[in-house]
Formats: C-alpha cells, structure tokens, sequence
C-alpha cells in the first residue's frame, strides 16, 4: 500500500502546475472555446475535427508551458488529454474567467 502514496504525490504536483500552464496558454484556450462554442450554437454542429487547429495550437502550448515549469515530468504528455474533458465538463467560458 506505500506504493499508493508515491503516485498520489506525483499526481497531486502534476495538478498543482495545471493552472501555471492553462494561464500560459489563456488566448490558445479562448481560440478553442470559441470554436467549440460556436459550433455548439443553436443550428450548429460539433463534429470531429471541426476545431482540430484551434486544438491543436492549444496543445502544442499546454506541452510548452508544461516542460517549461516541470522538464523532467510527464505532464508534457498528461496535459493534451487532460484538457478536452475539462473543456466539454465545464464549458470554455470557464477558461475565460478564471482566475490564477
């Protein structure tokens, strides 16, 4: 069981530095809410792929910020997915007004 408290411990840094990186990243976020958003609108459709270079910016810049603030960790890797469940969970007018 001593085990489960070394990978609570690197999960727990890796959440810490989460808002670090989506704070670099705020006009990549918007870029991509707003394109979820308006795809979303009413008589809109959400399709795979709609907004892949919006994503893909913002991707590309959370793998930045995040070896950036902790090179040697795997929350380079994590954070691409992490990032589109929090968007389609919380909406990306949540990205918009948060505050760090």
């Amino acid at each position: 069981m001593s085990g489960n408290g070394a990978v609570w411990g690197r999960v727990r840094s890796r959440l810490r530095a989460f808002p670090e990186c989506l704070a670099a990243c705020g006009a990549e976020a918007a870029a991509y809410g707003r394109c979820v958003q308006a795809s979303t609108a009413p008589g809109g459709c959400l399709k795979k792929d709609l907004c892949a270079q919006e994503f893909e910016a913002l991707r590309s810049c959370f793998a930045a910020a995040a070896l950036e603030s902790e090179p040697k960790s795997i929350l380079a890797r994590l954070l691409p997915t992490l990032v589109p469940p929090l968007i389609l969970r919380f909406g990306a007018s949540c990205l918009r007004t948060a505050s760090f």
